[in-house]
């Protein structure tokens, strides 16, 4: 199991090779060597553990862990299709923070409940420029692809207990690879890069080059961009990543709030069956909004696919629009109640369909760092023209960040 740790680490440390380049430069010959700074070491229950040595070293180290209780049932399912489990959904340790300077970023994020790689992030990040109005910045490793909305937010930030079908099948896969990241005003975030493999977990394409431990098989790369941005400010807060992004108006936000996005991604990749020799090319489009005011929260976005070879092309498509109300903290209480709705529609042309409609019961009791989330979706899966298995599922979680 832990034969692709080692692979999953190459790559962000080879990128510090021409990082170092940056971190050298600002140093200048013969300098005396600066004079060590004193730690500062706090701990906050939900942001976890901080050492804080300056400009020079910073290191969070934070976890967060879900245990969920699964219950899938209809009449439509067969025996090996409805389930009742305890799970440990996620349990997931991780270190980030910048190093020499302020400008050089790192992450390293293990996943410990993982069957194959335990690996999720291992990154470098250099921002290369960087002022009061834009942070422009190269990062390579192993990261988020930043194709979609609900993908790019921590799984620790849903407002629902999981992501949704859409993004389950057309996005919600890290890879290794390049990318460029730009910040401008805290108001337009963009990303542009080129990376191993394809960002569809579900790999509607049917080919190699899909997941996070995947190496490229030949000289086609992947390439990714996107961007969002935010009409009436930030909508992330403290300028940070849409890797930070929380779903939901815990908050309640006194003035509007929202962001409108757009992703593209193109590659070619091969084949799984026969003919094995065959290329796939294809292309993914993404829309995607957010919105918060007074509690209320709305999110929307879509995928468009295509998928082209000499044996067949394929078309597919899926799309989901949630909504959610979080109640203001009562007195001295820290709970905050909270209700969505949503639907969701996966269409993959050639079948097979699914659409959920969900609604959740969410318990904030210090907001996302500890929560109880109940939600029921009822699920309509169209297996062939002929076969329609239609489910419940029912889901019951418990999360905790330290």
């Amino acid at each position: 199991m832990l034969n692709p740790l080692p692979r999953a680490v190459v790559s962000p440390l080879c990128a510090g090779v021409f990082l170092c380049a940056a971190i050298v430069g600002q140093s200048e010959p013969g300098a005396a060597p600066a004079t060590p700074q004193q730690s500062n070491v706090s701990y906050k229950p939900g942001a976890g553990l901080t050492i804080d040595n300056g400009d020079e070293f910073k290191m969070v180290f934070v976890t967060y862990a879900q245990f969920q209780y699964l219950d899938a049932f209809g009449s439509d399912l067969p025996p090996d299709q409805a389930v009742s489990d305890f799970l440990v959904r996620r349990v997931r340790p991780g270190f980030s923070g910048y190093i020499f300077n302020r400008d050089l970023l790192y992450a390293l994020r293990v996943e410990l409940t993982a069957t194959n790689s335990i690996v999720k992030d291992a990154w470098t990040q250099w921002n290369f420029a960087h002022d009061a109005d834009k942070t422009i910045g190269v990062r390579a490793g192993q990261s988020k692809t930043f194709h979609g909305l609900e993908p790019t937010e921590t799984d620790a930030g849903l407002f629902f207990v999981d992501r949704t079908v859409v993004t389950n099948t057309f996005s919600d896969v890290r890879s290794r690879g390049v990318w460029l990241q730009g910040n401008h005003g805290n108001m337009l975030r963009w990303t542009a890069g080129a990376q191993n493999g394809d960002v569809a977990s579900k790999n509607p394409a049917r080919i190699i080059e899909v997941g996070e431990i995947v190496d490229n098989p030949d000289s086609d790369m992947h390439y990714v961009a996107s961007f969002n941005f935010d009409p009436f400010g930030d909508y992330v807060g403290n300028g940070a990543s849409y890797e930070s992004f929380r779903a939901g108006d815990l908050d309640c936000a006194k003035e509007l709030r929202g962001t409108i996005g757009a992703g593209l991604t193109r590659g070619r990749g091969t084949r799984l069956q026969a003919p094995s020799d065959i290329d796939v090319q294809s292309t993914s489009l993404n829309l995607n909004t957010s919105w918060k005011l007074l509690g209320l929260y709305l999110q929307a976005e879509a995928y468009f696919r295509v998928d082209d070879s000499s044996v067949g092309n394929r078309n597919s498509s899926g799309s989901y629009a949630e909504a959610g109300y979080v109640m203001a903290k009562s007195g001295n209480s820290d709970v905050q109640l909270g209700f969505g709705l949503r639907i969701a529609d996966v269409d993959l042309g050639q079948g097979p369909d699914t659409r959920d409609y969900t609604a959740v019961f969410d318990v904030f009791i210090r907001g996302h760092a500890l929560k109880a989330q109940l939600d029921y979706t009822r699920r309509e899966f169209e297996k062939d023209v002929a076969t329609s298995l239609d489910s419940n599922i029912v889901r019951l979680q418990f999360q905790i960040i330290f």
